[in-house]
């Protein structure tokens, strides 16, 4: 296992930035930029510091850090959670942590990722947001994550430009929730994409978690590419583990985003293998394509389903784990996700399908499989045969990945782009 040569930063898309100064010196120089600065965080898609279970993310972990950098940050976030299937409370508005203070906008829920209900909460959101920060308009900045359509419009307008706005471009929108052969479908896919990509010539600046979705913005509003990160994860101790059977394991939303047919067909094949040997592949979540992946697995032997669990619990299963599994449908894997840096934090050996720039990234940290039922069944296969060495090496692997996408890394990349943003230096076009 190699690690980025000394003095530089290898981001998700393998992309090199000569750090002249240790990064220590760079972080302290950085982190002096946003003393005092008031910023405002538009919080979607993740959960919040008083939700149940609760571990930060993205948004949380950038709060986390500009608010340790002296910075007065207040996250705006939508009051229906889909991940609780329920509304947090208003009363919540003014709670502070250690990711600065909430302000709580009401919206509607919604049961379908493509729906009517779930438009109208992003229009909710949009309206709320921009409404709260007519209120109180003294912020130095705003950070618009995933980012929702209208809500980087709604900003814009409600301040008439005059807030300086980066977006984070988190996720695959809108061809993600909208994945059709139906030409009326995606055309309908086609226009919010163009509309979003619109909204970005309101911006200061758009970064991204991967080099393919900063694309999307105009050339010359690029900031760059801040991969994900490694999650805050406080992982149990790991305890060797040498005649154990392998557990491979899948954490995430069940979704149109994963190829399980043919992944889990590659699981019947390799545990026919060895029918004998106890080995298990536990998925971890749930979804609308739950009760398709149930049925898939229905019959075959090893797949455990636990459902939804709390997002502090699941560390224990990735501590429980040999093998990560991120089986990602051809054309969908242009990011390094949560679901990968979950595994890579626990050193897990990572099996997936991404494409080539994710994929070249965490070479180092597993293997590449086609979406194919004998491609998986190899990959279980051969790392059952590897499994002596990944057990003994996991921590080493651990260490690796803190190195190459660890907070001291991740941070040093938002706060010198987000310094970029609002100092409007020069943006090299990408």
């Amino acid at each position: 296992m190699t690690s980025p040569p000394d003095g530089q930063l290898r981001t998700a898309d393998d992309q090199v930035i000569d750090l002249r100064e240790s990064v220590s010196a760079e972080l302290a120089q950085a982190r002096t930029f946003f003393d005092s600065k008031r910023v405002a965080i538009v919080h979607y898609g993740e959960h919040t510091p008083l939700d149940p279970g609760y571990r930060p993310s993205r948004m949380g972990l950038l709060a986390t850090w500009l608010t340790e950098a002296g910075a007065s940050v207040t996250r705006f976030v939508p009051t229906y959670s889909p991940f609780l299937k329920l509304q947090r409370d208003l009363r919540w508005t003014g709670t502070t942590s250690g990711e600065g203070d909430l302000i709580m906008v009401p919206v509607r829920a919604f049961a379908g990722t493509r729906s009517v209900a779930r438009a109208g909460n992003i229009r909710d959101l949009a309206r709320g947001v921009a409404r709260a920060l007519q209120a109180d308009s003294a912020y130095d900045l705003c950070i618009v994550g995933y980012p929702p359509p209208g809500v980087l419009t709604a900003v814009h307008n409600a301040l008439e430009g005059e807030l300086p706005l980066v977006a984070d471009i988190r996720d695959l929108w809108p061809d993600a929730l909208v994945p059709s052969a139906n030409r009326y479908v995606s055309g309908i896919a086609s226009m919010i994409g163009t509309t979003l990509a619109n909204e970005l010539r309101f911006t200061s600046g758009v970064v991204a978690s991967s080099h393919d979705l900063l694309q999307r913005a105009p050339a010359s509003k690029r900031l760059g590419v801040i991969p994900l990160g490694l999650t805050a994860t406080e992982l149990p101790q790991i305890q060797p583990r040498i005649a154990n059977p392998m557990v491979a394991l899948f954490v995430g939303s069940l979704s149109h985003l994963f190829d399980f047919d043919s992944f889990i067909e590659g699981w019947s094949r390799f545990i026919a293998r060895y029918s004998d040997a106890g080995h298990e592949l536990r998925i971890v979540g749930d979804g609308v394509a739950g009760d398709r992946v149930r049925a898939l697995a229905a019959h075959v032997p090893g797949v455990e389903f636990t459902g939804w669990v709390r997002s502090d619990e699941v560390p224990q299963h990735l501590v429980a784990a040999d093998v990560g599994c991120h089986p990602v449908r051809p054309g969908q894997g242009i990011t390094l996700g949560n679901k990968a840096f979950e595994y890579l934090s626990a050193g897990l050996h990572v099996l997936h399908s991404l494409e080539e720039g994710p994929a070249r990234s965490i070479a180092n940290f597993g293997s590449v499989i086609d979406s194919d039922p004998g491609a998986w069944a190899d990959a279980f296969e051969e790392s059952l045969l590897q499994l002596p060495d990944l057990r003994t090496s996991r921590v080493d692997r651990i260490e690796a990945a803190t190195e190459q996408f660890g907070r001291s890394r991740t941070e040093l990349l938002w706060l010198t782009m987000l310094q970029r943003a609002l100092t409007g230096a020069p943006i090299t076009v990408a």
